[in-house]
């Protein structure tokens, strides 16, 4: 794994030299895109958190970047009206999903900071901008802007920058990992302070040099480490990922036929045990013999009366087969609008973490909503399992799988134990991640922002602890992107943004060291390499991008297997792994 981790560097490293060549040529929207690019193979990994060499580069664009469009206004609204709150909080994201994570946490921090009018930005939106979000900004007095996503980066980047300069007090970045956009437009000093939701705390990011504030949403002390030691960034605050307050308890009548109601609903039997667990499909996938799926079935074995839920994606064939095998006690709902997840909720006993990579934000969902909840065992270790602010000190982690699933088994037949367990998980939930408590974290953070945007030096984190990122990389290789194919990756997608990427001597002598990660699955790198300077520029950009794929998927090893294999998938209804997201994307 180390091997494949320094190959992918190499990668990313030459990408970077290919920006910088840009950069030198004062070509930014083709600097921009190659550093969006090395980002993307950089987000891929997490041995490191940060890279000062891409940073370095987007610092280097911000400086140079012009004012290439005036500001949008904001039609009637004025700035200094008194009607309205007098901070104006723009947040900035690269794109709003109805059913993502990101967008739920705009969503809900606007309700619980009614103090503040409230804007958004959408750097790349392709769909449309999902209804609860648009009414919730233009509740508190904002507008919803979309950047328009054909345009140029170089555009967009200096489009935001202009508009939160003219009208935004506060920036707040709820961006995708690879976001090169923002990293631009705030890669100068000046303007509102620029405070950053770290919702990937697992994963690299960009933009650590140039956000002036980053907001921790877990609050673990582990999360705080890796922001301040493996990112290299001190300045952050907590402010936990905002929920909705707690439901007031209704009496035992009520709470048995809402409950009652749910099941019927779902077609459960009333006198069942109902497991749930939320997340998007690549996060169930097993890795290194973790197998929830499995595991799980060994729970519904000893729990003849238990069905399991499953929200956020559709049944593959692996899971059918699976709730075959238990009499149709496993259900895969797909993706669900909030008020059918309410539904599940109403319906469950019990939650369980996935693994091997958890949901947070769908666990303290479910705590908040009042129903216990069971972390996953060790063997899936934060910051993959859940931990936090409120969870630390109330949840115990078990120590392995046996011992998670005797965990599940307890509480399903001991309903006092439920009860306990979920009144302290919600307690303490709410306590952190509602109202007057979540904004007391809130108002903390604001007191440690700047009164202006400053921009720090780029600096090199250290690396995660080796097991942990081997982890990661052992997850991220099972969902369909292999380190070895790093280099045929970037160039894909290099391709794909109308770029024109060489492969100079210092650059095929840096790859060509790992011929043995490259063996049997990729191109030739001669052969590459005459694709690429000489055959690719003669190409219009989608027939060099046609070109270079139908070239990989030769190349790509056990052609004649593969295709037989890909077709025995289809004809028995298997899933092929697509984006991490496409399920919420649907």
């Amino acid at each position: 794994m180390q091997r494949r981790l320094d190959y992918s560097d190499a990668v990313s490293d030459w990408l970077l030299e290919c920006a910088e060549e840009s950069i030198a040529r004062g070509n930014l929207e083709e600097a921009l895109k190659y550093t969006y690019v090395a980002a993307t193979i950089l987000s891929r990994q997490n041995r490191r958190l940060v890279c000062a060499r891409l940073e370095s580069s987007l610092q280097r664009i911000a400086e140079r970047l012009e004012d290439a469009a005036p500001a949008p206004a904001l039609d009637d609204m004025a700035i200094d009206d008194p009607a309205v709150p007098g901070e104006t909080c723009f947040h900035v994201l690269s794109e709003a999903l109805a059913a993502g994570g990101l967008t739920a946490m705009v969503i809900r921090w606007i309700e619980n900071d009614p103090g503040r009018r409230h804007c958004v930005v959408l750097c790349a939106q392709r769909s449309t901008v999902p209804e609860e979000l648009e009414s919730a900004v233009l509740r508190s007095g904002g507008q919803v802007h979309c950047l328009d996503p054909a345009d140029s980066f170089v555009r967009r980047a200096s489009r935001l920058r202009r508009l939160v300069r003219a009208h935004a007090t506060l920036v707040a970045l709820h961006i995708d990992v690879a976001d090169v956009i923002a990293g631009a437009a705030f890669g100068t000093p000046g303007g509102p302070p620029v405070l950053l939701a770290n919702h990937a705390a697992h994963a690299f990011w960009t933009g650590a040099s140039t956000v002036d504030l980053v907001l921790n949403v877990r609050g673990s002390a582990l999360e705080n480490h890796w922001t301040e030691i493996h990112r290299g960034k001190p300045a952050h605050a907590i402010v936990p990922v905002p929920l909705p307050p707690p439901r007031p308890r209704e009496d035992l009548q009520a709470d048995t036929l809402r409950r009652r109601r749910a099941r019927n609903s779902l077609g459960i039997p009333e006198e069942a045990l109902v497991l749930i667990t939320v997340g998007a499909s690549f996060k169930y996938q097993p890795v290194n013999r973790i197998d929830f799926l499995g595991w799980l079935e060994n729970v519904l074995a000893r729990l003849p009366n238990a069905y399991l839920l499953a929200v956020g994606f559709a049944a593959d064939q692996r899971w059918n087969a699976a709730s075959r095998r238990q009499g149709f006690r496993i259900r895969t709902l797909g993706v669900l609008p909030r008020n059918r997840l309410a539904l599940v909720h109403d319906a469950a006993d019990l939650y369980v973490e996935g693994f091997p990579f958890g949901t947070t934000t769908a666990l303290l969902e479910a705590a908040i909503a009042d129903i216990p909840v069971v972390l996953s065992p060790a063997g899936c270790p934060p910051p993959y399992g859940s931990d936090g602010l409120a969870l630390d000190g109330i949840l115990r982690r078990a120590e392995n799988l046996d011992e998670y699933a005797a965990e599940i088994v307890r509480l399903a037949t001991d309903p006092l134990a439920r009860r306990a367990l979920a009144e302290a998980v919600r307690n303490s939930v709410a306590a952190h991640h509602s109202g007057p408590g979540w904004r007391r974290h809130l108002d903390a953070a604001m007191d440690r922002r700047p009164a202006e945007h400053r921009i720090a030096r780029p600096v090199e984190g250290t690396p995660t602890p080796r097991p942990i990122h081997e982890y990661w990389g052992a997850f991220v290789e099972r969902w369909n992107s292999r380190y070895d194919e790093r280099l045929e990756q970037g160039v894909d997608t290099a391709l794909s943004l109308g770029l024109r990427p060489r492969l100079a001597q210092p650059a095929l002598h840096s790859i060509g060291r790992f011929a043995d990660v490259r063996a049997n699955r990729t191109i030739p790198l001669p052969l590459l390499a005459l694709f690429l300077d000489r055959c690719a520029p003669l190409l219009p950009t989608r027939g060099a991008a046609w070109t270079f794929r139908s070239l990989a998927f030769l190349f790509r090893g056990a052609l004649v297997s593969r295709t037989l294999r890909k077709a025995r998938a289809v004809l028995r209804g298997n899933r092929s792994p697509g984006s991490w997201y496409s399920e919420y994307r649907k």
